[in-house]
């Protein structure tokens, strides 16, 4: 299915940034979003064929009146292969990202890091004003409510005044047990320092 989404926001306030004037800030937002869900789930929610894309365009202030003016432009895509219909059959998911910012305060920068980005990583141990991010993972049933998964991410978060570093790899595995409440996720995670675990609900793409 596909779907266009319009949604304004008048009045929200928002933490204040050292570098702007003391006092209260008011946002007014609108934001334009394309999608297209081509994705088929099994019993725990888990995607296993079909695809996910999502185009948006959010502006902040300008013509729609406020405190502060910054745009934020997002992408994403995600594709998920099956090779027959059992249940045993491995499943090939994949995710790109981009996020692009103009003008934006601290607080509204994008994040990277950490178990649903860039696994290996702390939590959001990376910000900045762009984003660019790859997931590739394979997931690999090992019981009836049992999977086991291979994963690789890269990407890197960077703003205009800091340097452009190369892309951060983590790599890893996990397991996922299907419950009546949904997929139960644990991982662990290499990247460039010593790894670390990660628990969460769902997939994180």
């Amino acid at each position: 299915n596909e779907e266009v989404t319009i949604s304004h926001i008048e009045g929200e306030p928002f933490p204040e940034d050292p570098e702007l004037e003391a006092g209260s800030k008011i946002e007014r937002s609108l934001e334009l979003m394309l999608n297209r869900n081509t994705r088929v789930r099994d019993e725990a929610f888990n995607p296993y064929k079909g695809s996910y894309s999502v185009l948006s365009v959010e502006k902040t202030g300008g013509f729609l009146g406020g405190d502060l003016e910054f745009t934020k432009y997002k992408a994403e895509w995600r594709g998920y292969l099956r090779k027959g219909e059992f249940w045993k059959s491995p499943i090939l998911a994949y995710r790109l990202r981009g996020r692009l910012g103009e003008n934006l305060p601290f607080y509204e920068q994008f994040y990277l890091g950490g178990l649903e980005t860039l696994r290996g990583y702390e939590e959001n141990e990376f910000r900045g004003d762009k984003v660019v991010l790859g997931s590739l993972e394979l997931r690999v049933p090992l019981a009836k409510e049992l999977l086991g998964s291979l994963f690789v991410d890269a990407g890197k978060a960077w703003s205009e005044d800091s340097s452009m570093e190369g892309f951060k790899i983590g790599w890893g595995f996990g397991i996922r047990f299907k419950t009546p409440i949904g997929l139960i996720r644990l991982n662990y995670g290499v990247g460039e320092k010593e790894g670390r675990f990660y628990f969460g609900m769902g997939e994180a793409f």
